[in-house]
């Protein structure tokens, strides 16, 4: 039986739909005032049976459809036992991803604060199903998030957003849910989390670094040697307090940590500096195998060890660049690495970020003596290049050329060029340039000025047509083969009036019409001889 839809009494205003539902059972359910509305549902609900009737799941757009209907419609589907997931409670989703996230082997203190901040938004948007949840409720609620009387940094509230969209998008891969309705949101901008970050760290410079050691060396040598392993390795506190004598390879020279207590859930491997592991192993010579390589406190208690032992060897905690804190003492790592000229890959596996943006954003730190280095770096304003008029060849010259540029390293001390080097920089232009040479060549006037000969083509029409398109362009003398179709000798040249001759006695464009009109007579009488010729 088909589902359809109904309505028994004309005074109620919502239909009903009717069917057979997967198990062969006559079933009811109410729909909308609509009848259009309900018409679509009905279909809808058909599709559904014939999907469990089958065992097989229903499609996204199917399951995001009846994601959206109103509870009282959810609540007797899942009665009827069409509807498993799409009824569930947002608390039941929640505790199935905490189940979740303790079944990877995280550890509890990331599930603890992951559930945190997921209960946070769920109390503020007041879900109780998925269906409640709405992007523009969630962005609201997060905007809203403080502490006390204080709201929470920019940063913060991107953690809140990240961790509540890992969730949603769980419960998408497990089949819980149609589509994330958090998809499209987006964490703050990068520029405000920065300038609302009230704690930024700065790293210790070599000097501070150095006092620190030297003051801590005397009062306790275990945690100068601490502070200096902490620097040249950049690891945290958590994996410095799991830390053995077992996990350090003198040998090898490298130390081990567990995944269990990295970050990332990776083993790490990091190298010691040979004087360090000569340190470690004179430390670790009177420890048990089991036992712990250094006594770290806790994580606050060992922050206010370090402003006590910064305070006594006289390095300021706070100041404009930052402030100091354990911590800190990655971020020493990585920016002195950055100063050392380390390629930034490197940096990035040493401190075992997942994305190079971190570790050049967040872990490096420029110093005031870089940048003043790099200041100097710049090219010399008042300086000014020696003649440069005469190395570039903008200026009139004898010789009408331009100089190469390895001419100019061979001027004298004063600056000037000398005349050897000028004009064997011209011989060599004109050498590997020739035909830029006879381009550029000067005219008969501005030649017999500078007091050298005229060159046999100067003053030459340019309009004038030429016998040879080689060395003697623009002369009118006519071809060899012009002169024998003509009758003329092949190797003498017409020579033409005594007042039409060029500088090379040879006829100009006053006698070129008399030859194309023997030419045209050659091809009419065969034998025929020109006019000019006779």
């Amino acid at each position: 039986m088909k589902w359809r839809s109904y309505r028994k009494d004309k005074t109620r205003r919502t239909y009903t739909v009717r069917g057979v539902d997967h198990l062969g059972i006559d079933r009811t359910c109410p729909a909308f005032e609509r009848r259009d509305l309900s018409n679509d549902l009905a279909r809808n609900i058909e599709k559904l049976v014939d999907y469990r009737s089958a065992g097989d799941p229903a499609p996204p757009r199917l399951r995001e459809y009846f994601e959206g209907l109103p509870a009282r419609i959810k609540n007797r589907l899942a009665q009827i036992g069409l509807l498993d997931n799409g009824v569930r409670p947002l608390a039941e989703h929640r505790d199935a991803f905490e189940r979740h996230l303790r079944e990877r082997g995280n550890c509890e203190e990331h599930v603890a604060k992951t559930m945190l901040y997921v209960d946070r938004i769920i109390e503020a948007t007041k879900a109780r199903h998925w269906s409640d949840v709405k992007p523009t409720d969630v962005q609201t609620a997060i905007a809203g998030l403080k502490r006390g009387t204080r709201s929470l940094s920019a940063l913060t509230k991107n953690y809140h957003l990240r961790d509540f969209k890992a969730f949603a998008k769980w419960c998408v891969e497990a089949g819980r849910l149609a589509e994330s309705p958090v998809a499209a949101l987006r964490p703050l901008d990068a520029a405000k989390v920065r300038a609302e970050r009230r704690y930024p760290r700065r790293p210790l410079t070599l000097d501070e670094a150095r006092k620190l050691l030297d003051a801590t060396g005397a009062s306790s040598p275990s945690r100068s040697l601490l502070y200096r392993f902490a620097i040249e390795t950049g690891l945290r506190s958590k994996e410095l307090r799991a830390l053995t004598a077992v996990s350090f390879d003198f040998d090898a020279g490298e130390v081990t940590v567990a995944s269990a207590y990295t970050k990332n859930r990776t083993e790490a491997r990091l190298p010691l500096r040979p004087e360090t592991a000569a340190l470690l192993r004179d430390h670790l010579r009177t420890r048990l195998p089991g036992a712990s390589a250094f006594d770290v406190p806790a994580r606050t208690t060992l922050s206010r060890v370090l402003k006590r032992d910064l305070a006594a060897a006289g390095v300021a905690v706070e100041t404009e660049a930052g402030r100091l804190n354990f911590h800190a003492l990655r971020h020493t790592t990585g920016s002195w690495l950055a100063a050392a000229g380390v390629h930034p890959r490197i940096i990035q596996r040493i401190l075992r970020h997942g994305t190079i943006s971190m570790t050049m954003d967040r872990y490096t730190h420029p110093f005031r003596v870089d940048e003043e280095a790099a200041i100097k770096k710049l090219p010399d304003l008042d300086a000014r290049p020696r003649n440069r008029e005469a190395a570039t060849g903008t200026t009139g010259g004898g010789n009408g050329g331009s100089l190469v540029s390895s001419d100019v390293d061979r001027w004298s001390e004063t600056g000037e060029p000398s005349a050897a080097n000028v004009e064997d920089g011209a011989e060599r232009f004109t050498r590997e340039n020739p035909r830029e040479t006879r381009r550029h060549a000067p005219r008969g006037p501005m030649v017999r000025g500078e007091g050298i000969e005229p060159s046999p083509l100067a003053g030459r029409d340019p309009k004038s047509r030429g016998f040879d398109r080689g060395r003697n362009r623009g002369q009118t003398a006519p071809r060899s083969a012009t002169l024998r179709r003509a009758g003329c000798p092949a190797s003498s040249l017409c020579p033409g009036p005594a007042s039409s001759r060029g500088p090379l006695g040879l006829a100009t464009r006053a006698s070129s019409g008399r030859h194309r009109a023997a030419r045209r007579t050659q091809r009419r009488a065969p034998g025929a001889i020109s006019p000019t010729c006779r």
